[in-house]
C-alpha cells in the first residue's frame, strides 16, 4: 500500500492541474525542480519550474487545449525523507484520450510537506487522437 501522505499529495497535484489552479500546482514543486519530457526514449525537453508552469498555465487557460488528468494507478517507495513515485495517468480533452507515466522524486520539506524535486514524464498510449 502506498503511504497515504504520498497518495494525498499526488491527488492534490493532479486535481490542481486539472482545475487550472496554477498557484496550488506550482506549490507542489521545489523552486529548483527540474521537469523532463521523454518521447520515444529521447529527452525532448528539460526545463526549470518557472517556464514549465507558464507553459502549463497557458495550456489550461485556453479552452481548445484545456484538459483533465487523473491517476489510474500509482506506486511509491518512501523512506520518510524522500520518495520515488510512479503514476500511470489518463489525460482527457473532450473525446480525446492520452495515457502516460509520471515519475517523481519527492522530498519532504521541514514543514513535513512533500515537494517535487524532479518529474520525468512520457506518453505510453496516444489513444484516440492527438492532444
Amino acid at each position: 500500500e502506498v503511504d497515504p501522505s504520498v497518495t494525498s499529495f499526488l491527488t492534490g497535484y493532479y486535481s490542481s492541474w486539472s482545475e487550472g489552479d496554477m498557484n496550488a500546482y506550482s506549490d507542489c514543486f521545489l523552486d529548483d525542480a527540474v521537469i523532463v519530457f521523454v518521447d520515444e526514449g529521447e529527452v525532448r525537453s528539460r526545463m526549470p519550474l518557472e517556464p514549465f508552469i507558464e507553459q502549463q498555465a497557458s495550456m489550461q487557460r485556453n479552452p481548445a487545449t484545456r484538459a483533465v488528468e487523473r491517476m489510474t494507478d500509482h506506486r511509491a517507495d518512501v523512506d520518510g525523507v524522500a520518495a520515488t513515485a510512479t503514476v500511470d495517468w489518463l489525460l482527457e480533452r473532450g473525446e480525446r484520450r492520452l495515457r502516460g507515466v509520471d515519475r517523481f522524486t519527492l522530498i519532504k520539506n521541514p514543514a513535513g510537506a512533500w515537494k517535487i524535486a524532479t518529474l520525468v514524464f512520457y506518453v505510453t498510449d496516444r489513444g484516440s487522437g492527438e492532444i
